[in-house]
């Protein structure tokens, strides 16, 4: 299905109601305008497009790449272990947000692999990004725990970041008892090129390990 091909029939039927009239006729109008506009992305064919999973495992080793997401429990923590194994193949592990908010260790413990998480969503509630960049960042650590946030430069992106970013270093600082566990680096940037990669997203997650120097003590 094209998500730019909507009907005006498909838009009264979603929103139907007479509380609904006055969003309804607004967003047919959105609709019509866009249509003229951007006609050529009508005709997108987008049914060759691959699921999530798959383009992880196109675009790495298939072998490396390990999934903690909507599987059974045995599957999940069989795929953590050999991702927390220096010796295992999991180099990259994708997580399911909601499953890799808590309860999931893949801490650095031996300082072979520096850990780095990428996270694919928006940190829109702090408790919740605490608990995801504590999946590789606790007290013991063998290495500096690096955490990225993709974005594309946004106005509204640098907004919530903003917002968001004093209550997360606020609910750290308390969560901590005032004191960091350890140095690591928050950055707000691009996707990183030529790593092996952690991450935790929106709806997906993309963990993994580099073997890489320690990085600079703790910025925000």
């Amino acid at each position: 299905m094209n998500p730019f091909n909507l009907t005006e029939e498909y838009v009264r039927e979603k929103l139907s109601g007479k509380k609904n009239i006055w969003l309804a006729n607004r967003i047919v109008r959105q609709l019509e305008e866009f249509k003229k506009e951007r006609p050529d992305l009508l005709e997108l064919d987008l049914n060759e497009l691959k699921s999530p999973i798959e383009t992880f495992q196109n675009a790495f080793n298939a072998e490396e790449v390990g999934f903690y997401n909507g599987q059974n429990k045995k599957t999940r923590i069989a795929e953590k272990m050999i991702f927390n194994d220096d010796n295992g193949k999991k180099k990259i592990l994708v997580v399911q947000s909601n499953a890799g908010e808590a309860g999931i260790s893949l801490h650095d413990t031996t300082g072979t692999y520096q850990r780095v998480l990428i996270n694919l969503g928006m940190p829109t509630r702090p408790t919740a990004t605490i608990q995801i960049e504590g999946r590789i960042y606790r007290v013991g650590n063998k290495s500096n725990a690096v955490f990225r946030y993709l974005n594309t430069g946004t106005v509204m992106e640098g907004e919530m970041f903003s917002k968001n970013g004093g209550t997360v270093r606020h609910g750290g600082s308390y969560c901590y008892g005032g004191k960091r566990p350890g140095p690591c680096k928050r950055q707000l940037t691009q996707p990183m090129k030529n790593r092996r990669t952690a991450t935790v997203g929106r709806s997906i997650c993309r963990a993994a390990r580099q073997k890489e120097p320690a990085a600079k003590p703790w910025t925000m």
